[in-house]
């Protein structure tokens, strides 16, 4: 088991908010950008800011956060040696492996049938299980074939699903986050390796890719600055594509890590039907958001943006202003999303722009939203 330190901190005020419906992300039910000038976001304001609390820290780095059932879940991606589990739910003072230890321990140059590679995200599924999102590509050093999977485990551990991605992830791809549209039978995935979008068929396991390399998927030529230091690998700017993503009533919004722009199109002109170039011609330019990681969607169509330059999470709501919600230092590297079942909003402190240096425990933070 993974230690854990459990900490409280409680700020002054409280904001109210609904409590998630069905139809947002997380819960059972659910050519040319050029062309299109983006357009300026409407004034920002602030908010008075809810109450935040750490309900948990760790010496390891996590990414991904799913509250699922009586559960919270979270992953640790394989960036280094010092992962010592992939999977696990938090279980007092401790992360609890799951589904159980051995899946735990892949090393490389072993079969990989029963075990995690380099898991990225983990999501709520229906009825308590959870769905785990394995990049197959350890380190960034290039996808393992047969190894990027699909898995949804039920709270007991049983594997109830197990969907490859087969030929449609490129050596580089790098399947990031996921939403699902249990209604359509669809799951979302990007790539930020690569740039794209993966299209799952949940009933037949197909998977087909969309808006390859498009601009929109790409990053853009920009420098994330946080804490008034450029966040550089190697003395540069890095490339990553794709990667926050959210689903609302028929839409799906998307943005690169290091891009300012945030995306939409309609889910239903991601089928296999519809031919590239109708695709995206209907690429709608929402606003300039700054660099974010995660995204969520809320009950009424706000999207929730972990907005990384400011340490805070901020929301784009449908009437195009941005509010920023919560800042605080400790939402360092804000990196992924997910609602509980009360309606208040987690998530992740990965302090990526760190390094292997962090200057302060990995977390998880809550937003009560009540």
């Amino acid at each position: 088991m993974h230690h854990l330190k459990w900490t409280i901190a409680i700020s002054l005020l409280l904001t109210a908010c609904s409590t998630p419906s069905k139809q947002a992300d997380e819960t059972p039910k659910e050519e040319s950008v050029e062309a299109s000038k983006t357009p300026e976001a409407q004034t920002s304001k602030t908010t008075p800011e809810p109450a935040l609390e750490v309900i948990a820290e760790s010496k390891n780095q996590w990414t991904g956060v799913a509250a699922s059932g009586a559960r919270v879940y979270v992953n640790y991606p394989r960036w280094s040696d010092n992962v010592p589990i992939s999977v696990g739910y938090l279980d007092g003072e401790d992360v609890a492996p799951f589904p159980d230890t051995s899946w735990q321990t892949w090393q490389p140059g072993q079969d990989f049938s029963q075990k995690f590679v380099a898991v990225q995200s983990v999501v709520p599924g229906p009825e308590g299980s959870v769905w785990v999102l394995d990049t197959g590509n350890p380190g960034f050093q290039g996808v393992i074939e047969g190894a990027a999977r699909l898995f949804r485990f039920d709270a007991n551990g049983n594997k109830l699903d197990e969907i490859p991605f087969g030929d449609s992830a490129k050596t580089n791809s790098y399947t990031n986050d996921i939403r699902f549209d249990l209604e359509n039978q669809r799951a979302y995935v990007t790539d930020s390796g690569a740039g794209g979008l993966f299209v799952i068929d949940l009933e037949t396991k197909e998977i087909h890719r969309a808006l390859d390399a498009h601009p929109s998927v790409m990053a853009e030529d920009t420098t994330i600055t946080i804490d008034g230091k450029p966040w550089l690998r190697g003395g540069n700017p890095p490339q990553v594509h794709t990667d926050g993503i959210a689903l609302h009533d028929g839409w799906l919004y998307y943005q690169a890590l290091t891009g300012r722009t945030l995306y939409r199109i309609p889910t239903e002109l991601l089928e296999t039907t519809v031919e590239e170039a109708t695709r995206t011609e209907a690429i709608e330019t929402l606003a300039e958001v700054g660099p974010s990681d995660g995204l969520i969607a809320g009950p009424d169509g706000s999207i929730y943006l972990s907005s990384l330059e400011s340490n805070a999470v901020r929301v784009y709501r449908p009437d195009g202003t941005i509010d920023t919600l919560a800042q605080d230092a400790r939402i360092a590297w804000p990196d992924s999303f997910s609602w509980t079942s009360e309606g208040d909003l987690l998530v992740t402190a990965s302090r990526i722009h760190q390094g292997g240096n962090p200057q302060g425990p990995y977390s998880i933070l809550k937003i009560d939203l009540k």
